[in-house]
């Protein structure tokens, strides 16, 4: 299954499951917001990655909310793949793959005075790949085990206005992949506008 299968089949579904139910919620809410945002992880394992995302969140009440989202993550991979030659025998050749992952997190966010703390469950799926190296060999094969997985995701961010409707947010995070047991800690930003404000 490509990129786009499973977007269409996981991806659109998710994330507009969890905006109806943030929709659906208290009657009470402050505001609704929706953004974009720009991470940089790093695993233990795999090192640093990129990823971007769009994010919404609905205030729940004054003290509480819910975010969700979609977020497109790369990872590279470099290993020895051994190349057999028809004379019997082979050679090692260095391999650069870039992997292409899905993620979608539905975390309850707790506001207080100085920081915004967000917790939830986080679902990643490995959705496509592509060569990088330019060496003599091609890679036809490549298989992530799980390659569907998911964890725990901690955050902790504070809002900045930046003018009217307009909210910049970086926070820090730590989660955690339970079926590959990996840990994990990153930066970014969100930039969100509202869209619903209580008078």
């Amino acid at each position: 299954m490509n990129f786009t299968s499973y977007f269409k089949t996981f991806g659109l579904p998710i994330f507009f499951m969890a905006i109806s139910v943030g929709w659906a919620g208290a009657q009470d809410s402050k505001t609704n917001t929706i953004g974009v945002s720009v991470l940089a992880e790093h695993e233990f394992i795999k090192g640093f990655s990129p990823s971007v995302g769009f994010v919404f969140e609905r205030s729940l009440t004054k003290r509480s909310g819910i975010e969700t989202g979609i977020f497109y993550k790369t990872y590279r991979s470099d290993f020895n793949a051994f190349v057999p030659i028809p004379e019997g025998g082979g050679y090692y050749e260095y391999i650069k793959v870039r992997e292409s992952y899905l993620n979608f997190p539905v975390l309850y966010r707790f506001y207080t005075k100085s920081v915004t703390i967000s917790l939830g469950p986080v679902v990643e799926a490995f959705v496509g790949w592509d060569q990088i190296s330019s060496g003599n060999s091609e890679v036809t094969s490549y298989e992530i085990d799980p390659s569907v997985d998911f964890g725990p995701l901690l955050k902790v961010s504070k809002t900045f206005t930046l003018g009217d409707n307009l909210i910049a947010e970086p926070e820090f995070r730590f989660g955690i992949m339970a079926k590959a047991a990996i840990s994990y800690f990153g930066f970014g930003v969100q930039l969100k506008q509202g869209l619903l404000q209580q008078k």
